[in-house]
């Protein structure tokens, strides 16, 4: 989703956004703007025992770029890419009895993770590559019983690069915690910090 229908946009006023918002300090940057993209319902199943597994927290998908439509060749005016918020909220259904058949009345929280971390991966030349997108630590008062919004800390990296790699990006969850005692439902937003210019 992200770029999609802004490449004229973006082709059209970047002389403009340069006039109005100043150069970027690297001297390539001619503007910038955010991207919003909502994150679909994700699902952890609770009632289990031992450790959350990290893949527990894997079905964020983060759909930086449109498959159909984004292209380092059509949008070579983008020269970074920065993810500068993650917001997750518990939902409704995470108190549904009808899809959670261990749901026990009371309302669902973020307090069964300790600590979780998103990383962005990709292959260079034979070698893979990491880098920290975003990351909660176990002090987070988004972790704290009763709390339904948690907060990512964002790392600020340029992650144009592994968007624009030949085989493609992963994104990775590291997660540390319990397995909530039933079912935690949670959706979100990711926004995107996209500079435009010169390359």
């Amino acid at each position: 989703m992200l770029i999609r229908r802004l490449a004229a946009f973006v082709v059209v006023s970047t002389v403009a956004v340069c006039s109005l918002a100043g150069c970027g300090e690297d001297g390539t940057s001619l503007g910038r703007f955010t991207v919003e993209e909502d994150i679909p319902e994700t699902r952890v199943r609770g009632g289990g025992f031992g450790t959350l597994l990290p893949g527990s927290l894997a079905p964020l998908q983060l759909d930086i770029e449109s498959e159909e439509e984004f292209t380092s060749e059509r949008y070579s005016v983008v020269n970074a890419i920065r993810v500068t918020r993650i917001v997750l909220t518990i939902t409704d259904a995470s108190e549904d009895t009808e899809t959670d058949l261990a749901e026990n009345g009371m309302a669902d929280d973020f307090s069964f993770i300790d600590s979780l971390v998103l990383s962005i991966e990709a292959t260079f030349d034979g070698e893979n590559r990491v880098a920290e997108l975003a990351s909660v630590q176990s002090d987070d008062p988004g972790l704290a019983p009763g709390s339904r919004r948690l907060s990512l800390d964002t790392s600020d990296v340029d992650i144009l690069d592994f968007v624009e790699a030949d085989g493609g990006y992963r994104l990775v969850s590291t997660a540390t915690g319990s397995p909530p005692p039933d079912d935690v439902v949670f959706d979100g937003s990711v926004d995107y910090r996209v500079n435009v210019g010169f390359r």
